[in-house]
């Protein structure tokens, strides 16, 4: 049935339909049915729910508070162990770091197509010299969007040794290269 407690001091309690209980202090209380509390509820002790537990307001644990106006958990710190929760400041933290991680490897993405494009001015005008010729020449080269141009000068002795040598550039890489050839 239905029961009204004012003043109370209750060892067990086993309420099966509807309780309204003004101030008692219980030190053990089963509720079969609704329990509808008005005011504050203080446990000292274990609360322990073997279903679901539905709050109207705020959840306040310490600093932590479940705000059930903005749906945010506030006040929780940062998280430690593999299992813990991560606060914003951490998520920020990370999000920083890969968001820097990227800008270098586009920039150096970048600088790649740059030296294929360096490779390519590079080649663009060969020198095809006989023994005791030398000769200079430039090339301009392009690769996916990127631009470069290059100069190479070259030089064989009339015993058939040739030597080398190159610069390539571009918006914002350099490159360059030596080398020695022997024609027989």
């Amino acid at each position: 049935g239905n029961a009204s407690i004012s003043n109370a001091s209750i060892s067990n309690l086993t309420v099966s339909g509807v309780a309204n209980i003004n101030v008692a202090n219980i030190s053990t209380a089963n509720v079969i049915g609704d329990l509808t509390v008005g005011g504050t509820v203080s446990v000292a002790g274990v609360a322990n729910f073997d279903s679901d537990v539905n709050v109207g307001g705020n959840v306040n644990v310490g600093t932590i508070q479940l705000n059930s106006t903005t749906n945010r958990i506030t006040g929780l710190a940062a998280g430690v162990d593999p299992t813990d929760a991560v606060n914003k400041s951490q998520l920020d933290a990370v999000y920083n770091e890969l968001d820097h991680r990227i800008d270098v490897i586009e920039r150096k993405h970048e600088k790649a197509l740059q030296g294929v494009a360096m490779g390519f001015a590079m080649n663009a005008a060969p020198l095809n010299l006989d023994n005791g010729e030398s000769g200079i020449s430039g090339g301009i080269g392009t690769f996916e969007g990127e631009w470069a141009g290059a100069v190479k000068v070259q030089a064989v002795t009339e015993g058939g040794v040739g030597f080398g040598a190159n610069v390539g550039f571009s918006e914002d890489a350099f490159g360059a290269g030596v080398g020695a050839s022997v024609k027989f």
